[in-house]
């Protein structure tokens, strides 16, 4: 797969992730359209919106609103919306701004939609199952019969209609929108200390890992040397016995290497069966985010961890956006920003569609684990590209990044304030249609009666 079909997402998804276009040498024009389009797919207002409309969904569930569910996903195409883990949900040419949703919403009709539920009727007499008399050894079936025979007590269908008002979602999702903005005031900062604990995290383990290979080492070579004076002490022995106490000591010296060699067998299978893969840094993240809690007064919407393991993912990758952008505007460093580039389009899936926990954390320690690269270029000159230096690039820029989503968000409830008043005009707009039918409808009664003779 090249890297333009790399960014090829799903259609319910943004178009791209990353546009290759911007590689190339193109109009201006072009080019600020690859990067609107860029911006947009990892615009923290839509995320935002994206998630207020989840957490919605999740809370009519609880309450087994189902039909408002399913009416939220029909009209927005997306099945099973609450279980969805990821960003990017909603397509950015449908709905390219973090408001367009909502003013979909406003500008639909109410809809009457008519739920049928099946009730069985009431049956008098003795239950179908009747334990007494199964207790007896008896079974009533007679009076079987004769229920199943009965036409009156077939199950019964009652239907209601149920009023579907796009405009009062809209209301509600908003109120949702702002208790979720209200946390990541609070999330936000926690990514930045869990942030500023990676690359110190990750130089420990280093260094721990260090320590414990020079110690293999040194134990490796002090069990060489014991072998050493071992044998030359069999050799001493061996010189000074008769020929009946050599074969003995020869036999007794096999069985216990052999012995040795088993054990030394079983300890490498027992290692294989246990092998973990190293840690390259501790995920404290989740961790500084529970300890959070106990400090805050209210609780917490229903997915607050999800979206905080979301909020670094959408995070990175908005740095990683920023450091590419960065790179590729200094001669000397489109090396790094090459390398960059590939690294980051082969592991798009990382970004796109549902993902599991913890795949900022992914992404980071494969770029760590990566080692440095010498390229050439030109006839002589070398140039060294190093991944961890661009993992410390990237996690600098997600820090900046986080404080300037904090400020963002602490503003959601004044970016209300016109949608709501769109909201209000809509209501009074709806009282006086209302109105005007109720008075047109009184008029045509009163033209019946012959009033107005």
């Amino acid at each position: 797969m090249g890297v333009a079909d790399a960014f090829v997402l799903n259609p319910r998804f943004s178009t791209r992730i990353f546009d290759k276009s911007l590689l190339a040498k193109q109009d201006d024009s072009d080019h600020e359209d690859c990067l609107s389009r860029n911006k947009a797919r990892t615009d923290l207002r839509n995320f935002l919106t994206q998630r207020s409309i989840q957490s919605f969904a999740f809370l009519l569930r609880q309450v087994r609103d189902e039909q408002t569910v399913q009416w939220i996903e029909s009209t927005l195409e997306f099945e099973k919306i609450d279980s969805f883990h990821g960003t990017g949900a909603f397509n950015a040419t449908n709905f390219p701004s973090w408001d367009s949703v909502f003013m979909d919403f406003v500008t639909l009709p109410k809809e009457v939609v008519v739920v049928e539920i099946k009730r069985p009727q009431r049956r008098r007499g003795l239950a179908s199952t009747n334990n007494y008399l199964e207790s007896l050894g008896k079974k009533d079936t007679k009076k079987e019969d004769e229920v199943s025979k009965n036409p009156y007590l077939e199950e019964t269908a009652i239907e209601y209609e149920f009023e579907i008002n796009p405009a009062s979602l809209v209301a509600r999702i908003i109120s949702v929108r702002e208790q979720i903005s209200k946390e990541w005031v609070k999330d936000l900062e926690t990514l930045v200390r869990s942030n500023d604990h990676i690359l110190e995290s990750y130089l420990d383990q280093q260094r721990e890992a260090r320590l414990s290979q020079e110690e293999e080492v040194e134990e490796e070579e002090e069990e060489e040397e014991d072998k050493e004076e071992e044998e030359e002490d069999k050799e001493e022995v061996e010189e000074e016995e008769d020929d009946g106490v050599e074969e003995a000591s020869i036999e007794e010296a096999s069985v216990e290497e052999a012995s040795v060699e088993k054990a030394s067998v079983e300890k490498a299978s027992v290692e294989d069966t246990k092998y973990e893969p190293p840690i390259v840094y501790d995920r404290s993240a989740m961790t500084l985010l529970t300890n959070s809690f106990g400090s805050q007064d209210r609780g917490s919407t229903p997915f607050r961890r999800a979206n905080f393991d979301l909020l670094l993912l959408l995070s990175t990758q908005e740095s990683i956006h920023r450091v590419l952008r960065e790179y590729s505007e200094e001669e000397e460093r489109m090396g790094s920003y090459e390398w960059l580039r590939d690294f980051y389009s082969d592991r798009v899936e990382h970004f796109d569609g549902h993902q599991s926990y913890g795949r900022a954390d992914d992404f980071l320690e494969e770029l760590l684990l990566s080692p440095p690269v010498f390229q050439k270029t030109g006839k002589d000159g070398i140039r060294l590209i190093d991944p961890m230096g661009m993992a410390e690039d990237i996690i600098r820029e997600r820090s900046e990044v986080a404080w300037e989503w904090q400020k963002l968000v602490s503003k959601i409830p004044e970016e209300h304030t016109d949608l709501r008043r769109l909201l209000l005009d809509r209501r009074m707009l709806d009282s006086a249609k209302a109105a005007l039918e109720e008075s047109v409808k009184v008029i045509d009664e009163l033209e019946e009666i012959g009033a107005f003779e």
